[in-house]
């Protein structure tokens, strides 16, 4: 079933394995997972952007210098025909804590490629992760997801027919870890669910996997620790830019918000006079070579400005929200710039900002052929400005597929009195990406009208779950709390007590009660961050959950007398 080989490192090929990703973010080409772990690594968001190698160097520097080495496994492309074929899946192993009879702690990989996980969590013991491997004498293993990294069934990039994307699904995904786990060994030591207890650990949408698969393979996944996983599909999720909201003002970014709202309404109001006025607006921005872009797309692309939040709240470097609400106004006015200096001046200022013809760019290059170069930035090469098209990072068309089929999650503007947005950032323009990164897929019935959220929730069960030995977590102002079983939004379910008392061993709560924790003053998986000692109470609560879930996994599978070295 398995073969495994070793990948020697060299910075010739640092950049090939870094990837791109798209990740649980708001715009889906923004590499969110390599900006999490940026953050984690302690590394600003403007080198996670534009030196994405320093993530993989200081990845691997982090441990003991050298590269974890990467293993195979065999699994179908379709687990319910065998015909249909086998392809490769990466993952990683540490046994530098185990001793035997200690637990397999799985951290799933999610939707990006995994090098850079891998190296960051099992090559050394100052992270999150292999604390717990410390503790428990565990061993860690790190999962790759099927269609991303080189765990691909078939090659992914723009020419990939329609068609291999079908095995893409939520279903055929948590069957890979169960399937992988069944037959696994360990120096030829059996190290099957059947006779090791294994956990699954992950944040955002891994931490939806370590949710799904204890929940529906109890028998392969014993405990779980679910870190800002949005369970619950939904095809409107405006609600994420209400945390984006919520998160400036509780750090005292109310004034900027009121100037940023400004900045929205009057280009939204330029480009609403059409002509001249809309054409004058975009190339304030773009310049002359990008008054072509519909003001969907234009707009999507000033909206990359809060690309860094989730990762590192209002931090985040020289293109983090407070620097830019301090280039907009040094004297943080309580009720902003605008006032001042009015809504043209303003936005004249904002435009001149100077990180956001780069991020523009950035989010430019990752579309069709990688070419932007909006007024000319980089006098070396000619000047283009196409924001409107396919994503061509196959990590990020991957995702797109996953997230047009099956789970939404379409973030337009927040309409109302916090509107964070332009009014062209729509649901309707969001659904558009789904259509125009794959050709055809609609009219073949492949891509829906619309992503099947009510039908994936009604397979998941979505926030309404409740599998027993699962600890759930999300910062306070988190986006994607807001989709979680923690979440407190209006359409939530009403009346859900969250409790820090441990469960028993193997019995699920009722829908009314949750096992978990909401992290203060946090954003998306601050649990990976040691740093962030508000996260401590998190990351402690699952270890006595394990302290007292583990004994259960011994006195049902173990031999009377057979010690366990997490005893």
């Amino acid at each position: 079933m398995m073969a495994s080989l070793t990948h020697t490192f060299s910075k010739a090929l640092l950049t090939l394995l870094v990837g791109q990703s798209a990740a649980l973010s708001f715009f889906p080409g923004i590499k969110a997972n390599n900006l999490q772990l940026a953050s984690v690594l302690g590394i600003d968001g403007h080198t996670a952007r534009f030196n994405p190698e320093k993530i993989a160097e200081t990845a691997i520097a982090s441990g003991s210098g050298s590269e974890v080495p990467t293993h195979w496994a065999t699994i179908p492309i379709d687990h319910e025909d065998d015909d249909v074929g086998t392809y490769q899946n990466r993952y990683w192993l540490s046994t530098d804590f185990y001793k035997p009879g200690g637990p397999v702690f799985v951290l799933d990989g999610g939707e990006g490629n995994a090098f850079n996980l891998a190296q960051t969590f099992l090559g050394g013991p100052d992270n999150f992760f292999a604390h717990y491997l410390k503790e428990f004498n565990g061993l860690g293993l790190v999962w790759e997801h099927r269609y991303y990294g080189e765990s691909l069934p078939f090659p992914v990039n723009l020419s990939t027919p329609n068609e291999h994307f079908q095995y893409l699904t939520n279903t055929q995904s948590l069957a890979d870890i169960p399937y992988f786990a069944e037959e696994f060994k360990l120096n030829g030591t059996d190290m099957s669910p059947e006779s090791t207890p294994w956990i699954m650990l992950g944040g955002s949408y891994p931490g939806m996997r370590a949710a799904f698969t204890r929940n529906d393979y109890p028998d392969t996944i014993f405990a779980s620790f679910a870190m800002s996983a949005p369970v619950e599909a939904r095809v409107n999720m405006t609600i994420y830019f209400e945390q984006v909201y919520r998160g400036m003002v509780a750090n005292g970014l109310g004034g900027c918000v009121q100037d940023i709202q400004v900045i929205n309404n009057y280009i939204d109001s330029q480009l609403d006079k059409k002509g001249q006025a809309a054409d004058d607006i975009k190339e304030l921005f773009l310049g002359k070579e990008g008054t072509h872009n519909t003001n969907g797309d234009f707009a999507a692309a000033i909206g990359s400005i809060y690309n860094l939040f989730q990762s590192y709240g209002v931090d985040g470097g020289e293109e983090g929200l407070s620097k830019l609400c301090s280039y907009l106004d040094e004297s943080a006015s309580p009720d902003g710039i605008a006032p001042k200096i009015g809504a043209q001046a303003l936005t004249e200022k904002f435009a001149a900002w100077p990180p956001l013809l780069s991020i523009i760019n950035d989010l430019g290059s990752q579309l069709n052929d990688g070419e932007c170069n909006c007024k000319g930035q980089n006098n070396s090469t000619r000047t283009t400005c196409e924001l409107g098209g396919r994503f061509n990072a196959p990590d990020t068309i991957s995702w797109t597929w996953q997230y047009c089929t099956e789970w939404g999650f379409l973030q337009g503007d927040n309409e109302g009195q916090h509107s964070m947005l332009s009014k062209y950032q729509s649901l309707a323009y969001q659904q558009e990406i789904c259509y125009r990164q794959f050709p055809g897929a609609r009219e073949s019935g492949l891509i829906p009208d619309h992503p099947e959220a009510r039908e994936t929730n009604d397979e998941t069960g979505g926030w309404f779950m409740r599998p027993s030995n699962v600890f759930w977590s999300a910062g306070e102002f988190d986006p994607w709390r807001t989709l979680t079983p923690l979440s407190n939004e209006t359409f939530a379910p009403e009346d859900v007590y969250i409790t820090t008392n441990v469960p028993r061993c193997g019995v699920e709560t009722p829908e009314n009660v949750l096992f978990g924790y909401v992290i203060p003053m946090a954003e998306h998986c601050f649990d990976y961050r040691l740093s962030y000692k508000p996260a401590d109470k998190s990351r402690q609560l699952f270890s006595l959950a394990l302290k007292k879930w583990l004994p259960c996994w011994r006195a049902e599978h173990d031999p009377r007398g057979v010690q366990r070295k997490w005893m």
